[in-house]
């Protein structure tokens, strides 16, 4: 493997999800003596297309296009301020929502993944602890480094 491979971008990492304290999230099992636990085998998070790939430029394109339209649609002192944080926030949740492919090992509301389940998650103030995670994997590169990266 050439040193170029083995510091590649892979298409599609997952963002495990953790608790404010840094634990992270599985889906819970019996173990042999019938006691809950965490099944390893199951992170709970969400799959996302990796920043910087083909398909996350062709989102950034998206987003940015939806971004002119909202901003064109603005009149007066709005338009001159241009990006304010509301603006920012919904940039950076529309972007999330776009680049999330699935869910893992559980479900928003009985509904699988799709931008506008995944819009709705990240909207959602329950909730907001793991979509502030997944907007900030957006621009995290070091999540979709190849595996053997780390070696």
């Amino acid at each position: 493997m050439s040193k170029l491979e083995k510091y590649a971008l892979v298409s599609e990492g997952l963002i495990h999800f953790t608790l404010p304290n840094g634990v992270k999230l599985y889906e819970d099992k019996l173990d042999d003596a019938g006691d809950i636990v965490d099944d390893e085998d199951k992170p709970i998070g969400v799959f996302m297309i990796a920043p910087g790939s083909k398909d996350a430029r062709a989102v950034e394109t998206e987003v940015a296009t939806l971004a002119r339209e909202r901003i064109g649609k603005l009149k007066g002192r709005a338009k001159e301020q241009g990006l304010t944080p509301e603006h920012l926030n919904w940039l950076l949740t529309e972007k999330a929502a776009r680049m999330v492919t699935r869910f893992s090992n559980f479900s928003y509301k009985g509904m699988e993944s799709g931008v506008d389940n995944v819009r709705a998650f990240l909207q959602d103030p329950k909730y907001q602890h793991f979509a502030d995670q997944v907007r900030a994997a957006t621009a995290d590169y070091d999540v979709f480094m190849s595996k053997d990266s780390a070696s």
